[in-house]
């Protein structure tokens, strides 16, 4: 699953440049390589080599636990007497080691306090009194097991993200619930199945938000505008249309299909008078009406016009037939009906939609603070995550208050993850709830790249990778690479590659890119399982800027 690997991506920091940097306060265990003059030591941490300036003598080849005292220049360490001599029995000489170190330490957990400790060295992390005082009491909290628990502790660390319980279970609920689409539909129901007053005003204000996340269409669909074509007198794709109708099954005449169109309940409604006007203003009349009809209408229609087929069925055929040999008119016509589509297509505004998600919710309080208005927020700033925390506070509302929670964790985790910066390279990630007509999912959008001067996201040179599952190609992951604003398309998935209908609908995504002013140098199709067979080499090669990754 596509989701499944991503999030286990998120939860296991990819490779990156190993870099030692400290701070007052620190601990960690280090190895004595090299003893110099003026109390100068070789180290060894985790596997990599330092310079530091010790307050103690220190035998060459032991182990022992430092504590940073200073961190400008070279690190002056202050070493903590207990050292651990691989010779001797390790289990024990471990155990008491950690032991004196906590009391040293003055730990307050010391069950738990040794547990993390053990479980930082075996990890090769640093750690200061705070942060073995805050795992102590993470895992209470936690009703993980204590080596999961401490695995997420050290990534958690790895991230320099808080240790509290919030961003702990946040942390969590990212890889282990399930995606937020399926999340906000099961909300709906639950409100939509309240006679809470307060339930019915949520249930409105969600509404509001999930349309915002529906790509929709300004105008008809592929099946109407066929028969619009078909209807329409002195065009050229008049016949074409006619052509293609056939094929599906529908073998009228301009002249039956008006009086099937006549036939048509609604066609009353709709005002129409055949007697009035001449034979080309009822066509454009006819035109009109077909425009309008609602999906049910069309189905209805669909089946009285073609041996009771369904509209399903006429839509996956007519999906089927850029496979086929087709005239030069029909394909022309096949390339303006879906290429029209999917230009009429209105897409979200993914920065709109993730406010409306609460995405930058607490940004907003803090200018609220920050400009002294500590009014609640208007109605336009309002968003999914305000109207979540209002939920957990209601009493007596145990299943709201329940999955309101599982929510704000899945979106605060989102924020906590979806930057990182190494070097000069960025990545963003975000995931979204999308409504592709009657069909529910989650998209996840990763880019990486460089900023340019101004600050700003370079759009000339970058990478851009879409995940999403989709009603019937199911997994499918698009990469897109920008080098120059020449840009190379990549589409992975476990079907078979649809030659006839790509080579359909790259003349609309050439046109498309050029009104941006970008140059489209290539689509590909790839399968997944193709990609995941080349996944390990590629990721040893790919590059050292690799964090928040949500990858195949």
């Amino acid at each position: 699953m596509i989701q499944n690997q991503s999030t286990q991506q998120i939860h296991s920091p990819q490779q990156q440049v190993r870099t030692i940097s400290f701070t007052p306060g620190q601990i960690f265990q280090g190895k004595v390589l090299k003893l110099f003059p003026n109390h100068l030591a070789s180290l060894q941490i985790n596997g990599m080599k330092m310079t530091g300036v010790l307050e103690a003598a220190l035998i060459a080849g032991e182990r022992y636990w430092f504590e940073v005292k200073e961190s400008k220049g070279l690190p002056r360490l202050k070493v903590l007497e207990y050292r651990s001599n691989q010779s001797q029995v390790a289990n024990q000489q471990q155990a008491s080691s950690i032991a004196d170190l906590l009391r040293h330490l003055g730990a307050s957990h010391i069950k738990e306090a040794e547990t993390v400790i053990t479980a930082f060295q075996r990890q090769g992390l640093s750690f200061s009194r705070d942060m073995i005082q805050a795992s102590s009491q993470l895992l209470n909290h936690s009703s993980l097991p204590s080596d999961e628990t401490m695995k997420l502790i050290g990534q958690m660390v790895q991230r320099n993200l808080p240790l509290t319980p919030a961003v702990f279970d946040a942390y969590w609920s990212h890889g282990n619930t399930e995606d937020l689409s399926v999340q906000l539909q099961s909300l709906i129901k639950l409100l939509s199945e309240s006679s809470d007053s307060r339930s019915k005003q949520w249930l409105q204000q969600l509404q509001s938000i999930m349309q915002a996340s529906t790509v929709s269409k300004s105008s008809h669909s592929p099946i109407q505008q066929l028969f619009i074509t078909a209807l329409s007198e002195g065009i050229n794709e008049e016949q074409s249309a006619r052509m293609i109708l056939q094929r599906l099954g529908v073998h009228l005449n301009q002249e039956e299909l008006i009086q099937a169109l006549r036939s048509q309940q609604s066609y009353h409604a709709f005002g129409l008078n055949q007697a009035n006007g001449g034979e080309g203003r009822q066509k454009n009349e006819f035109i009109t009406f077909i425009s309008q009809m609602r999906n049910s209408e069309i189905a209805s229609f669909i089946r009285q016009i073609s041996n009771h087929r369904s509209l399903e069925a006429i839509e996956s055929r007519l999906n089927s037939l850029h496979s086929e040999t087709l005239s030069q008119g029909e394909r022309h016509l096949l390339m303006q009906l879906y290429g029209g589509e999917r230009s009429r297509m209105q897409m979200p505004q993914f920065q709109l939609l993730g406010s409306l998600l609460g995405f930058d919710y607490e940004q907003v309080l803090m200018k609220n603070l920050q400009a002294n208005e500590l009014t609640p927020l208007t109605s336009a700033q309002q968003n999914l995550k305000a109207m979540l925390l209002t939920m957990q506070q209601q009493n007596g509302m145990t299943d709201l208050q329940t999955v309101a929670s599982t929510i704000v964790n899945k979106l605060t985790a989102q924020q906590l993850l979806s930057h990182e910066q190494l070097g000069a390279f960025h990545q963003y990630v975000f995931s979204i709830p999308l409504q592709l007509g009657a069909f529910h999912t989650n998209m996840t959008m990763q880019w990486e790249g460089q900023k340019s001067e101004d600050g700003q996201l370079n759009p000339d040179y970058c990478r851009i990778l879409f995940y999403l599952t989709l009603e019937h190609l199911q997994e499918t992951v698009v990469d897109v690479m920008i080098q120059n604003r020449i840009v190379s398309v990549t589409i992975h998935n476990e079907h078979d590659q649809p030659h006839s209908l790509i080579s359909l609908l790259t003349p609309t995504l050439r046109n498309a890119l050029q009104q941006k002013e970008y140059q489209l140098l290539s689509v590909n199709w790839k399968k997944l399982n193709e990609v995941e067979q080349k996944q390990q080499t590629s990721d040893q090669n790919y590059s050292t800027y690799r964090g928040v990754d949500v990858r195949i």
